[in-house]
Protein backbone atom coordinates (compact mmCIF):
# COMPACT_ATOMS: atom_id res chain seq x y z
CA UNK A 1 0.00 0.00 0.00
CA UNK A 2 1.55 3.38 -0.94
CA UNK A 3 0.99 5.77 2.37
CA UNK A 4 1.71 9.13 0.89
CA UNK A 5 -0.96 11.91 1.18
CA UNK A 6 -1.10 14.88 -0.93
CA UNK A 7 -0.17 16.78 1.61
CA UNK A 8 3.17 15.10 1.68
CA UNK A 9 3.55 14.93 -1.89
CA UNK A 10 3.47 19.06 -1.87
CA UNK A 11 6.05 19.34 0.73
CA UNK A 12 8.27 16.76 -1.20
CA UNK A 13 8.16 18.67 -4.31
CA UNK A 14 8.71 22.22 -2.40
CA UNK A 15 11.83 20.91 -0.85
CA UNK A 16 13.38 21.90 -4.41
CA UNK A 17 14.51 25.29 -5.27
CA UNK A 18 11.20 26.39 -7.69
CA UNK A 19 8.41 28.10 -6.14
CA UNK A 20 5.82 26.36 -3.83
CA UNK A 21 2.97 23.77 -5.08
CA UNK A 22 0.20 23.90 -2.63
CA UNK A 23 -2.09 22.34 -0.63
CA UNK A 24 -5.39 23.05 0.62
CA UNK A 25 -8.88 21.83 1.65
CA UNK A 26 -7.47 18.26 0.94
CA UNK A 27 -6.46 20.19 -2.91
CA UNK A 28 -2.88 19.99 -4.84
CA UNK A 29 -2.40 22.58 -7.24
CA UNK A 30 0.19 25.25 -8.71
CA UNK A 31 1.80 26.23 -11.58
CA UNK A 32 4.89 24.81 -12.53
CA UNK A 33 7.34 27.41 -14.62
CA UNK A 34 9.67 24.35 -16.38
CA UNK A 35 11.81 25.85 -18.92
CA UNK A 36 12.62 28.72 -20.46
CA UNK A 37 11.64 30.09 -23.55
CA UNK A 38 15.47 30.30 -24.71
CA UNK A 39 16.16 26.64 -24.34
CA UNK A 40 15.83 24.66 -28.05
CA UNK A 41 13.85 21.47 -27.34
CA UNK A 42 16.13 18.65 -27.92
CA UNK A 43 13.49 16.07 -29.93
CA UNK A 44 9.46 16.87 -30.62
CA UNK A 45 7.69 16.54 -27.31
CA UNK A 46 10.29 16.11 -24.65
CA UNK A 47 9.27 16.77 -21.24
CA UNK A 48 9.86 20.24 -19.98
CA UNK A 49 13.09 20.73 -18.80
CA UNK A 50 12.54 20.65 -14.68
CA UNK A 51 9.54 18.47 -15.13
CA UNK A 52 10.91 15.00 -14.31
CA UNK A 53 12.85 16.55 -11.37
CA UNK A 54 9.61 17.80 -9.44
CA UNK A 55 7.96 14.32 -9.97
CA UNK A 56 10.70 12.24 -8.44
CA UNK A 57 10.83 14.93 -5.84
CA UNK A 58 7.28 13.91 -5.14
CA UNK A 59 6.94 10.24 -4.89
CA UNK A 60 10.85 9.63 -3.20
CA UNK A 61 11.14 5.85 -2.58
CA UNK A 62 7.87 4.63 -4.49
CA UNK A 63 8.30 2.36 -7.36
CA UNK A 64 7.53 4.08 -10.47
CA UNK A 65 6.53 3.10 -13.93
CA UNK A 66 6.51 5.43 -16.98
CA UNK A 67 4.26 4.98 -19.25
CA UNK A 68 4.49 6.44 -22.87
CA UNK A 69 8.28 7.41 -21.91
CA UNK A 70 9.64 7.79 -25.50
CA UNK A 71 13.01 9.58 -25.62
CA UNK A 72 12.41 10.77 -21.96
CA UNK A 73 14.07 8.53 -19.34
CA UNK A 74 13.14 9.10 -16.12
CA UNK A 75 16.08 7.47 -14.18
CA UNK A 76 14.01 6.22 -11.06
CA UNK A 77 11.82 4.52 -12.95
CA UNK A 78 10.45 1.46 -15.17
CA UNK A 79 10.69 3.36 -18.55
CA UNK A 80 8.01 1.56 -20.82
CA UNK A 81 7.25 2.57 -24.45
CA UNK A 82 5.30 0.95 -27.45
CA UNK A 83 8.77 0.96 -29.10
CA UNK A 84 11.95 -0.18 -28.87
CA UNK A 85 14.16 2.74 -28.16
CA UNK A 86 17.44 2.98 -25.73
CA UNK A 87 15.72 5.33 -23.40
CA UNK A 88 12.95 2.52 -22.22
CA UNK A 89 13.80 -0.31 -20.31
CA UNK A 90 10.68 -2.18 -21.03
CA UNK A 91 8.30 -2.24 -24.50
CA UNK A 92 4.53 -3.27 -23.72
CA UNK A 93 1.91 -1.37 -24.81
CA UNK A 94 0.10 0.53 -21.94
CA UNK A 95 -3.01 -0.90 -22.35
CA UNK A 96 -1.77 -4.39 -21.60
CA UNK A 97 1.13 -3.88 -18.95
CA UNK A 98 3.32 -7.26 -18.53
CA UNK A 99 3.32 -6.23 -14.85
CA UNK A 100 2.38 -7.71 -11.43
CA UNK A 101 -1.12 -6.44 -10.13
CA UNK A 102 -0.73 -4.42 -7.20
CA UNK A 103 2.97 -3.59 -7.29
CA UNK A 104 3.90 -0.51 -8.48
CA UNK A 105 3.50 3.06 -6.08
CA UNK A 106 3.34 5.61 -8.86
CA UNK A 107 2.88 5.75 -12.93
CA UNK A 108 3.48 8.62 -15.19
CA UNK A 109 2.19 8.97 -18.33
CA UNK A 110 2.56 11.94 -21.33
CA UNK A 111 0.64 9.93 -23.76
CA UNK A 112 0.64 12.00 -27.45
CA UNK A 113 -1.61 14.55 -27.22
CA UNK A 114 -3.02 14.54 -30.17
CA UNK A 115 -3.05 12.57 -34.33
CA UNK A 116 -0.53 14.78 -35.02
CA UNK A 117 2.01 14.23 -32.18
CA UNK A 118 0.89 10.43 -32.33
CA UNK A 119 2.42 10.95 -35.84
CA UNK A 120 5.14 12.43 -34.93
CA UNK A 121 6.32 9.82 -32.30
CA UNK A 122 5.23 7.13 -34.90
CA UNK A 123 2.74 5.17 -32.75
CA UNK A 124 -1.14 5.55 -32.53
CA UNK A 125 -2.66 7.69 -30.24
CA UNK A 126 -3.94 6.46 -26.91
CA UNK A 127 -7.76 6.07 -27.77
CA UNK A 128 -9.03 5.03 -25.05
CA UNK A 129 -7.64 6.53 -22.15
CA UNK A 130 -10.46 5.23 -19.79
CA UNK A 131 -8.59 1.44 -20.39
CA UNK A 132 -5.11 2.97 -19.63
CA UNK A 133 -6.37 4.64 -16.84
CA UNK A 134 -8.38 0.80 -15.66
CA UNK A 135 -4.36 -0.72 -16.35
CA UNK A 136 -3.06 1.71 -14.33
CA UNK A 137 -5.22 1.21 -11.50
CA UNK A 138 -4.62 -2.67 -11.83
CA UNK A 139 -0.75 -2.36 -11.47
CA UNK A 140 -1.18 0.23 -8.60
CA UNK A 141 -0.73 -0.55 -4.74
CA UNK A 142 -4.18 0.74 -2.98
CA UNK A 143 -3.33 4.25 -2.57
CA UNK A 144 -1.46 4.56 -5.19
CA UNK A 145 -0.60 7.54 -7.58
CA UNK A 146 -0.87 8.63 -10.91
CA UNK A 147 0.50 11.14 -12.53
CA UNK A 148 -1.13 11.99 -16.13
CA UNK A 149 0.37 15.07 -18.00
CA UNK A 150 -1.77 15.79 -21.21
CA UNK A 151 -3.48 19.19 -22.22
CA UNK A 152 -6.87 18.42 -20.77
CA UNK A 153 -7.38 15.32 -17.75
CA UNK A 154 -8.67 12.48 -18.46
CA UNK A 155 -12.48 11.37 -17.59
CA UNK A 156 -12.16 8.68 -15.01
CA UNK A 157 -14.40 6.16 -12.69
CA UNK A 158 -14.79 7.93 -9.24
CA UNK A 159 -15.72 5.03 -7.68
CA UNK A 160 -11.88 3.96 -8.49
CA UNK A 161 -9.67 7.17 -7.78
CA UNK A 162 -9.80 10.13 -6.45
CA UNK A 163 -8.57 13.61 -8.48
CA UNK A 164 -6.13 15.23 -5.78
CA UNK A 165 -5.03 18.10 -7.76
CA UNK A 166 -3.78 20.17 -11.09
CA UNK A 167 -0.69 21.55 -11.62
CA UNK A 168 -0.46 23.79 -14.84
CA UNK A 169 2.89 23.08 -16.49
CA UNK A 170 4.30 26.30 -18.58
CA UNK A 171 7.82 25.97 -20.96
CA UNK A 172 7.92 29.37 -22.22
CA UNK A 173 5.96 31.56 -24.46
CA UNK A 174 4.11 30.44 -27.63
CA UNK A 175 4.72 27.13 -25.94
CA UNK A 176 1.43 25.21 -25.20
CA UNK A 177 1.05 24.73 -21.18
CA UNK A 178 -0.20 21.60 -20.27
CA UNK A 179 -1.56 20.07 -17.29
CA UNK A 180 -0.32 17.20 -14.75
CA UNK A 181 -3.46 15.85 -12.80
CA UNK A 182 -2.92 13.69 -9.44
CA UNK A 183 -5.52 10.58 -9.07
CA UNK A 184 -4.87 8.38 -6.28
CA UNK A 185 -6.43 5.23 -6.36
CA UNK A 186 -9.10 3.84 -3.66
CA UNK A 187 -7.69 1.92 -0.57
CA UNK A 188 -9.65 -1.00 -1.08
Amino acid sequence: MCTLTSEQLVQNVNTLKYPPTFFSHGWIYGVWYCGTSFQKAVYYGQYPVTFTKRVAAMFPGEQMLHLCAGRARIGSAVNVDLHPLPETDLQADVEFLPIRSRSIGVVVIDPPYSEEDATRYKCPRLIRAGGVLEECRRVLVPGGWIAWLDEKYPSYRRKDMRLRGLIGIVTGFERRARLLSLFQTNVD
